[in-house]
């Protein structure tokens, strides 16, 4: 999927334009609530080299050797820039939804990068199905929106 498609996708589902907030970053976009202003999904370029170590040290077992994440190194190895997506995660919502396995299946999907890595994932554009994409785009749309008040 390319950054493009992911604009065109948020905007034909959501509604939502993309802002582009900064001015140092300005292929970076925002995404968010008409009502509550929350993010739902930034969309970034960022320079393989900020990502790809870290990326070893968190899919390596004791021994060193890199487990199932290739076309994610190979990705991060081969190009300087490359989009990403961050969205807000929930691994029960994903269970609850029935695309747990997919995920775990998926090359795309690593840590969050300059998010909190507990709340928050990456996704590799270029690696990622976009059915992927737009299931863990609707959970992060329902995981940011107002809650409505108990009574």
């Amino acid at each position: 999927m390319t950054r493009d498609e992911f604009i065109k996708m948020v905007s034909e589902i959501y509604g939502v334009n993309a802002e582009f907030p900064w001015f140092d970053y300005p292929n970076y976009a925002v995404f968010r609530h008409a009502q509550n202003a929350k993010w739902f999904a930034v969309l970034m370029d960022v320079k393989s080299e900020k990502i790809i170590s870290r990326v070893r040290s968190e899919n390596s077992d004791e021994n060193g050797e890199i487990l199932g994440v290739n076309a994610l190194l190979n990705l991060l190895e081969n190009h300087d820039k490359i989009d990403i997506i961050n969205l807000k995660f929930s691994e029960k919502f994903a269970g609850e939804c029935g695309f747990l396995g997919e995920m775990i299946e998926s090359d795309a999907l690593f840590s969050a990068y300059h998010m909190n890595k507990k709340h928050w994932l990456s996704v590799a554009l270029d690696l990622a199905q976009p059915r992927l994409v737009r299931n863990l785009l609707g959970m992060s749309f329902e995981l940011t929106q107002k809650k409505s008040r108990k009574k």
